[in-house]
């Protein structure tokens, strides 16, 4: 099984690679000339780095094409004093790819105002790849169209698709993510959360309805407001489980002008949203295609969603509580 993890903070190292394992004292030149940050796209076999992926895993840089990296380690890197006290530590990981060494800021560069920065690297310490999970639907959701209900696998780019706000709107853009049974298995956040038909309320939904994880779901939380709740957080509630791993999946995201209030199955669900959280989740051929589209909202803009989004905290007790049907 293949895990692919994009992450940013991804800055080339200028300095020797001697100077990095050594952990002496270095002129903060070293980051200062670094450039700008870029994204890697990983693909490994477990979504940690370890020396054992060294020539087996591979790294996308900006997209570029896939090359063999050399983890070179994790630790951290320090702001120093001249006398080499180390003043405020950031953690780093580190590795080589075609030729050059990168460098990833986890939390962001430490300040480079100093003069001195040290490095502390293990070239023994594993590094976990985030694993951003899907915000989309199963292929089999029936979303509502202009033509009526719609199996999400089936629609294309262009059809029209009934949203609570803003009458028909056309889709501007489709995601697929293919999950394997083996996959769901190893990490169960793959799994959809199942909502059994009229679990939230009569006929919402129609029928049995699978969505991923963090699919947000429209419910009114109060007399006048409504909101969107991730569906993992719903799970306990009568007629909602996390389904189990027996079948493989596909995972479908639809992309509107803006983030929409769509039908599936006769419930209100969310359209994709552009949040920090999808992008990551996105590989980098589907980043590209959407920043053609929405440059802004892959610059760290995203629009406002359709509705507020329910905290977890606030979430978790509202699928605590007993009472009539949401």
């Amino acid at each position: 099984m293949s895990v692919t993890s994009t992450i940013g903070n991804v800055y080339l190292f200028t300095g020797s690679l001697v100077s990095l394992q050594t952990g002496g004292l270095l002129d903060v030149s070293v980051l200062n000339s670094a450039g700008s940050a870029n994204s890697a796209t990983f693909v490994d076999d477990d979504g940690r780095l370890t020396q054992a992926d060294d020539g087996d895993a591979t790294v996308s840089i900006n997209g570029a094409a896939p090359v063999a990296i050399d983890y070179l380690g994790a630790g951290s890197v320090s702001t120093a004093t001249l006398l080499g006290i180390p003043l405020l530590a950031k953690p780093m990981m580190a590795f080589q790819a075609d030729g050059a060494i990168y460098l990833h800021f986890p939390d962001g560069l430490p300040p480079l105002s100093g003069l001195l920065i040290s490095f502390n690297l293990d070239a023994g310490a594993a590094f976990a790849l985030p694993n951003p999970m899907p915000i989309c639907l199963t292929h089999d959701t029936r979303v509502r169209t202009l033509r009526g209900d719609v199996d999400a696998g089936l629609l294309r780019c262009g059809d029209i698709v009934l949203t609570r706000d803003h009458g028909p709107q056309p889709i501007r853009w489709i995601g697929r993510r293919a999950v394997g049974l083996a996959e769901q298995q190893v990490e169960p956040r793959l799994r959809p959360v199942r909502i059994a038909a009229g679990a939230l309320g009569e006929g919402i939904p129609l029928r049995d309805m699978l969505v991923t994880q963090h699919h947000r779901i429209l419910l009114q939380t109060g007399r006048h407001t409504e909101t969107l709740v991730a569906a993992k957080h719903l799970v306990g509630r009568p007629g909602i489980v996390l389904d189990a791993a027996t079948t493989p999946r596909t995972y479908i995201h639809l992309l509107f002008d803006r983030h929409e209030v769509i039908v599936t199955d006769g419930c209100a669900t969310e359209s994709l949203y552009l949040g920090t959280q999808a992008v990551q989740a996105l590989p980098a051929a589907a980043r590209a295609e959407i920043g053609l589209l929405f440059p802004a909202a892959l610059a760290g803009a995203p629009a406002p969603p359709a509705r507020p989004i329910l905290p977890r905290q606030a979430a978790m007790k509202l699928s605590a509580a007993t009472g009539p049907p949401i």
